[in-house]
């Protein structure tokens, strides 16, 4: 989760901190502090192991909530990429 984009892609990026001045809202942030926190939502199909793999992936004392607009099983989400 401590991938990074490249500076073109993620200046396109949206960000919402309500912490964050109004003036301010829609600029990424001057200083970057880890995530205690984050959620994680997949537009399409999710599953199970993919949950799974990013529950293992997480450094202690971090959180993940996870959704999908469609939770299926492992054979499902295989025969919907074919």
């Amino acid at each position: 989760m401590e991938n990074r984009a490249d500076p073109a892609t993620e200046a396109s990026y949206l960000y919402l901190d309500p912490k964050a001045a109004r003036s301010h809202q829609n600029r990424p942030p001057e200083i970057r502090r880890p995530f205690q926190k984050a959620v994680l939502f997949v537009v399409g199909g999710g599953n199970y192991v993919e949950y799974q793999n990013i529950l293992d992936h997480l450094k202690p004392g971090r959180s993940v909530v996870y959704g999908t607009t469609d939770l299926c099983s492992s054979e499902e989400f295989v025969s919907s990429s074919n």
